[in-house]
């Protein structure tokens, strides 16, 4: 099984809504199809294929998931 990229030492002040944008570069660089991430994350491949093309809106548990596995860390910002 290959290793998730690391995207912990990204430090990049963001708004609420480049969350999004952030789990999207995410997924796309991973290289996982939808379906091999969806098994990996028990999040369903049409919710991973409705984010990467924009159509909807990430839903907390699932953007939790999602950052979870990719090692994504929300920090507060001042």
């Amino acid at each position: 099984m290959k290793a998730a990229p690391s995207y912990r030492d990204t430090t990049r002040k963001c708004k609420s809504a480049d969350l999004a944008d952030v789990l999207r570069a995410a997924i796309r660089d991973s290289g996982l199809s939808a379906r091999r991430l969806g098994e990996m994350t028990d999040v369903k491949q049409q919710t991973i294929s409705t984010i990467l093309n924009g159509q909807a809106d990430i839903r907390l548990s699932t953007a939790q998931r999602l950052m979870d596995y990719f090692g994504i860390t929300v920090m507060k910002g001042k």
